[in-house]
């Protein structure tokens, strides 16, 4: 992929995430006026036969793959000035996890403000094992399932200390953030779900968001990263 596709593929997906609607050559041009609306629109249509983007119809827009969104989580970088964190809530985390009797009431807490300020699901683990999870509901506000994917959200939820098990046994319990992203997962992979997930240092505990694969990278690991500091 050239640097002006990476370039094209980045602003398709911002602009995918901002609207949930399949995105034109034009509309990439708006934000890309180095480049001529034919170079664009050629780029489009190679990155529609390298997997990056689809296309339902001929004269509709394109929709990023989850190709392109693992492509997005693997190569995004947190802008430390823009972490979208309400600052508003900053004082308030600090004063209620210092009254917090326990590490476990201050993950119990985190956990609950982190989903509703993502609004996506939270969870927090030991190294093999699901402590709490927090926020279901929200996921079906983004209407991301098919019947068909329905099934293996199911198997998701069933299996899921499963899948802390394997990601541990490979990636070991450092201080990095890992993201699987849709099949990815060792098991449910036809769910369409992303896991963003962070160790919590000097304690055996795992902190973590999962939703639809077309997440917002940059800001949900910003916002974790700001937990973390919380928490750390």
């Amino acid at each position: 992929m050239s640097e002006r596709q990476k370039y094209i593929l980045e602003e398709a997906i911002k602009k995918f995430l901002e609207t949930g609607e399949p995105i034109s050559s034009k509309e990439v041009s708006e934000v890309s006026k180095n480049f001529r609306p034919s170079t664009i629109r050629k780029d489009m249509n190679d990155l529609i036969q390298n997997g990056f983007l689809t296309q339902l119809h001929i004269s509709s827009g394109r929709i990023p793959t989850e190709q392109a969104f693992d492509w997005y989580a693997k190569n995004f970088q947190i802008d430390e000035k823009n972490l979208q964190f309400p600052s508003k809530y900053s004082n308030f985390v600090f004063r209620v996890l210092s009254e917090c009797s326990s590490e476990y009431e201050k993950m119990v807490f985190a956990s609950k403000m982190l989903s509703d300020i993502v609004q996506m699901p939270t969870f927090f683990s030991g190294k093999s094992h699901l402590e709490k999870m927090f926020g279901i509901s929200k996921l079906f506000r983004h209407n991301v399932f098919s019947k068909d994917q329905l099934y293996y959200f199911g198997e998701f939820l069933d299996n899921f200390d499963e899948i802390l098990k394997i990601s541990f046994s490979k990636k070991g319990f450092d201080q990095k953030m890992q993201i699987m992203v849709g099949d990815d997962l060792p098991i449910a992979k036809g769910a369409g779900i992303s896991v963003v997930f962070a160790p919590i240092q000097n304690k055996n505990f795992y902190f973590g968001i999962f939703g639809p694969v077309a997440m917002n990278y940059p800001a949900v690991a910003g916002i974790l990263n700001e937990f973390r500091s919380f928490l750390n």
